[in-house]
């Protein structure tokens, strides 16, 4: 449900690149979705309070934004630490070489792990760690009423706190976690020099084959081939 995650998973332990945009889209209207049934709740409870509906008043428990006395470098570091903790932090339950906890616990760990994080880290920024919460979020409370302002406020905090804090966050903890703990071969951190070449080869094929030069990814297509069969050979 957090397109950082995604994106991590799919750098360092093999997701499906392609399947990316597709579970982003899911993830952003999940988050639309829950926070208009959210506002539905508390539609009396807004008005009550303020008469209106105001950025600066409830609009940052919809979405999130910095608290006005916090610099942007503390609240980009904010997010980025906190979702660098959930990103090693998950490495470490999927990691078969750990105690890894019974089935079905994976979910009931996160949540602790996702709670705590936002309990430390949410007087700083309201706490996103997620830019599918906050853009869906975001996106329910232009189409409620709030202002379209909310999506420049605080420097555009929308695209560089919850999207860029994040997402390089996620993958810097991931690899804090695959440099100094995990041992397997399926991320990059472990490749050998000719399992490097194979991945750079079906990257470049996938990329040809997209503008056109098909003769030329079938020549890198061989050449994958022959880069698995030494692989496999060395292997052995």
């Amino acid at each position: 449900m957090n397109p950082a995650l995604t994106i991590m998973l799919s750098v360092f332990r093999g997701f499906p690149s392609k399947r990316i945009p597709a579970y982003i889209l899911a993830q952003i209207l999940g988050a639309f979705i829950g926070t208009l049934l959210a506002f539905a709740i508390y539609r009396d409870a807004i008005y009550h309070l303020d008469g209106a509906l105001l950025p600066d008043s409830t609009g940052q428990y919809i979405y999130t934004q910095p608290k006005g006395w916090t610099t942007l470098r503390t609240a980009f570091f904010a997010e980025f630490l906190g979702t660098a903790v959930i990103g090693c932090c998950i490495m470490a339950l999927g990691d078969s070489g750990n105690s890894p906890p019974g089935a079905g616990m994976h979910a009931f760990i996160i949540g602790l792990l996702v709670t705590v994080c936002v309990m430390a880290f949410s007087e700083i920024t309201h706490a996103a760690f997620n830019g599918a919460r906050d853009l869906g979020a975001r996106l329910a409370a232009i189409a409620v009423g709030y202002p379209l302002s909310i999506f420049t406020s605080h420097n555009n905090w929308w695209i560089w706190g919850p999207w860029c804090a994040t997402i390089t966050g996620a993958l810097t903890g991931a690899l804090i976690y695959d440099l100094c703990i995990f041992k397997g071969r399926e991320s990059p951190v472990n490749y050998s020099l000719t399992r490097w070449q194979v991945e750079s080869l079906q990257t470049g094929s996938s990329l040809l084959r997209r503008v056109g030069l098909h003769r030329v990814a079938d020549d890198n297509d061989r050449r994958v081939e022959e880069g698995k069969a030494s692989r496999e050979s060395e292997e052995q």
